[in-house]
């Protein structure tokens, strides 16, 4: 008989074992800890501040920003070009 791939619903988990008797919790240095926000929150910000400064350099190296502008303009001429 085929054995099935194990499920995440299969594997002893929280939700499982207060069903179960006989299967305990972790506690003290194995326990899984909830995640401080307020201790993650600078590391996080410095992240994205990181991402966003090397998008904004790749954008300027580029051309990006230049050729946003033209098309811009270009779009503009012709509506103003249309209308008269």
């Amino acid at each position: 008989k085929p054995r099935r791939p194990r499920r995440a619903a299969d594997l002893p988990g929280p939700r499982t074992c207060a069903r179960r008797r006989g299967c305990a919790t972790m506690e003290g240095n194995l326990a899984l800890k909830t995640p401080s926000l307020t201790r993650r929150l600078p590391a996080l910000c410095a992240v994205m501040f990181c991402l966003g400064a090397g998008l904004e350099y790749v954008m300027c190296k580029t051309g990006f920003y230049n050729v946003t502008a033209v098309r811009e303009g270009q779009r503009a001429a012709a509506e103003k070009a249309e209308e008269e």
